[in-house]
């Protein structure tokens, strides 16, 4: 068909109505799957792309989503945002990625206002004027990515006080003496991990040295105190920490993190982690997404995935 392809050309090549096509095109849930499929089928024999733009002004809304995190070099969220572009796209929408660290923060409401976006996929607990815009009269879907302590927010992860309780096991099993909790003050999933480890090492008799990521001398306040066992926040921290010990010298010590991203990330330095399934976790995500702005799903969505621990050789 010569020139732009439009809904009306597809509603007549198909015997329905335009409103019928653009349904159907959006995988709403009122059209039937063999509807659906017929007008898909017509629509790519017609070489129809779909315009955006106008779909935005008449909607108020876009088919972009936004990934919002506060850094790239969080390797969890270098890996869930590559399958979840991936996942998204196969579904029709264009994620765009927003960074909101420091300053950017506050900014990141009018950056989802301008941007017209249908849905937000959040990497941290976001502030309380994100959330209830997106509750509220914004009616933007909103799903928190790895955090899901927060029962009024959809969200998918992983169950945050068993990863601390499962790398206290690990202590247990080990014939190291002297453990501690590397954080990173960043929020819930934080004070969860060293709750889990913390509370399970004290049922063994174990006490728990507590240290923040960015402390000055970090590594120095290691090997002094002779803490032979560590559990970190994420991999990100634990690739660190394992690193200047190292460096140090002092290669005796077990390390942990949480994520497993070298499964995912075959360039990133091996440790040993607990983690849940980042592949499911992202489907997930994608699918509860993607229905609640097809479907305007309006109850909180919770998915919480088992963890294991794996071990480095």
């Amino acid at each position: 068909m010569a020139g732009t392809v439009k809904l009306k050309d597809i509603a007549a090549a198909a015997n329905c109505s335009a409103n019928t096509v653009s349904r159907a095109l959006r995988d709403c849930a009122d059209i039937g799957d063999e509807t659906k499929e017929k007008i898909k089928r017509i629509a790519a024999e017609l070489n129809y792309v779909p315009d955006n733009i106008a779909g935005s002004l008449r909607y108020g809304k876009t088919n972009l989503i936004a990934l919002v995190a506060s850094s790239l070099t969080d390797p969890f969220v270098a890996a869930a945002s590559d399958m979840l572009v991936r996942r998204l796209r196969d579904k029709g929408f264009i994620p765009i990625l927003m960074i909101a660290r420091g300053d950017r923060r506050g900014a990141l409401l009018a950056d989802i206002k301008a941007n017209r976006v249908c849905a937000v996929i959040s990497f941290f607990d976001p502030d309380d004027d994100i959330k209830e815009y997106c509750k509220g009269g914004g009616g933007t879907p909103l799903l928190v990515m790895g955090n899901t302590s927060d029962s009024a927010v959809s969200s998918v992860g992983v169950d945050d006080r068993a990863c601390g309780e499962l790398v206290a096991k690990a202590f247990a099993e080990s014939e190291k003496r002297r453990p501690c909790y590397v954080g990173c003050n960043c929020g819930e999933s934080d004070r969860l991990r060293r709750d889990g480890f913390a509370r399970a090492l004290a049922e063994t008799g174990a006490t728990c040295d507590e240290y923040v990521a960015a402390d000055e001398g970090l590594r120095d306040k290691l090997i002094q105190s002779d803490n032979d066992f560590i559990f970190c926040y994420n991999d990100e921290v634990a690739a660190a920490v394992a690193g200047e010990l190292d460096r140090a010298g002092y290669p005796d010590a077990t390390v942990f993190g949480v994520d497993g991203v070298f499964r995912y990330l075959p360039i990133y330095k091996k440790v040993n982690t607990v983690c849940g399934d980042i592949v499911a976790m992202t489907d997930s995500a994608a699918d509860i997404i993607a229905d609640m702005v097809i479907n305007g799903g309006a109850q909180p969505s919770r998915k919480v995935f088992p963890v294991e621990v794996v071990k480095v050789k």
